[in-house]
């Protein structure tokens, strides 16, 4: 049985509509021809598919498109760095911090509107997919009333500060910015 040889709707008929929410029945044998859907484990369904995980589409697991890992050995800095500086990418199997910022601009010329709308975002996919903790999260954002999560420079320094105190080796830190960027010019001070 292929995909043209499903049934079609019967001319005249008053409803052939399926009810929102009736999940769709398929063969088995087609369950694999259906894009964007992956079989239910447990009575032949479609369901969403899961968004990718932390090793699911990943190099080591056979996805060959995917980048390789980083390299487990110690790294060297380019030209220019000071002899004997090097560092090791985290395997991040330790503690895992992320530092979220979400900018609008509300009320100011240029306004923003998916800003705020990524950093919730990114914050649910980090808990869903890369086992991040919500407790573990700074959230800075220009429509939070409380004073101390507004993105102002102080806030933004301290939450940065946050991020990189006490980390060790393999811990996983993850900083998102969303929002407008500008290069300093010379006659605008910092």
């Amino acid at each position: 049985m292929g995909i043209n040889s499903l049934p079609r709707p019967t001319p005249g008929a008053t409803n052939n509509r399926r009810p929102m929410g009736t999940p769709i029945l398929l063969p088995a044998s087609l369950l694999g021809l259906v894009s964007r859907t992956r079989p239910s484990t447990t009575d032949n369904t479609l369901t969403e598919p899961d968004m990718p995980s932390v090793n699911s589409n990943s190099y080591v697991h056979g996805n060959t498109h995917a980048p390789p890992p980083p390299p487990q050995a110690s790294q060297h800095f380019g030209y220019g760095a000071p002899p004997g500086y090097a560092f090791r990418y985290s395997q991040c199997t330790g503690r895992r911090k992320a530092l979220l910022i979400g900018i609008n601009y509300f009320g100011q010329r240029g306004q923003l509107r998916g800003c705020i709308n990524d950093v919730k975002n990114m914050s649910g996919y980090l808990v869903a997919n890369f086992n991040y903790k919500r407790e573990d999260m700074v959230i800075l954002t220009d429509d939070q009333q409380n004073p101390m999560s507004q993105p102002t420079k102080q806030n933004i320094l301290r939450a940065m500060h946050w991020l990189v105190k006490d980390a060790r080796s393999d811990d996983a830190l993850f900083f998102h910015y969303s929002g407008k960027s500008a290069r300093p010019s010379p006659s605008r001070p910092r």
